[in-house]
């Protein structure tokens, strides 16, 4: 009896994706050759370095954001005690508008980034050197 592992020879290389029935993995056709992917340990670690990189830098962008607001609300009384525009002041303005901006900007500057490091280290794909 064979693993769970085990593939016949024609399915080797073959990516997997699951059946949204419920029912077993089907395999995806797209590859005319057996193919393997090759990801070194070394390539995975220094993804993951990069990826802890990226994710520290994001956070510490959120966080300077968010202590900005009553930073400045401190330190600049005008900020939230003085009308702009439309009765909003500065400090309104920024938690109502800039943030959420700033935030989703990060978020997709970081998904993007994270994206590119994984593509250009992880997934190289080579001939399947078993017939």
């Amino acid at each position: 009896m064979r693993g769970p592992g085990h593939l016949p020879a024609g399915l080797r290389g073959v990516r997997k994706r699951p059946d949204h029935a419920g029912q077993q993995p089907a395999a995806v056709d797209a590859d005319a050759e057996p193919v393997a992917e090759i990801d070194a340990p070394e390539e995975v670690d220094l993804v993951f370095r990069l990826q802890r990189r990226l994710a520290f830098t994001a956070g510490v962008v959120f966080l300077a954001a968010t202590l900005a607001v009553p930073v400045l609300s401190i330190t600049w009384p005008a900020w939230y005690a003085v009308e702009a525009r439309g009765g909003m002041t500065p400090n309104f303005a920024a938690v109502a508008f800039l943030l959420p901006a700033g935030y989703a900007a990060v978020a997709l500057i970081y998904r993007r980034r994270a994206d590119v490091y994984e593509e250009r280290i992880l997934g190289r794909r080579e001939p399947d050197p078993s017939p």
